[in-house]
């Protein structure tokens, strides 16, 4: 039996803060092997309290994800 692929799963987000955490809260409970994903979440600049939220979960476990944020200023 073949092992299961590696999947990454790349969330963009933008001004969805009261959304993320919801997410990240269900891709973080998957029944797919934590070592064989990845969470990746793209921040297109938010200006809400997307930052606040990312930091907040960042320090708990089981969330284990890479946070990028692009900011054009």
């Amino acid at each position: 039996m073949s092992p299961l692929p590696f999947v990454s799963v790349i969330v963009p987000t933008y001004n969805r803060a009261h959304l993320l955490k919801q997410l990240l809260w269900s891709l973080a409970h998957q029944d797919y092997p934590k070592d064989r994903y990845e969470v990746i979440v793209v921040d297109d600049g938010s200006s809400d309290e997307t930052p606040e939220v990312i930091n907040e979960l960042r320090h708990q476990r089981p969330y284990t994800f890479k946070y990028l944020r692009w900011s054009m200023g």
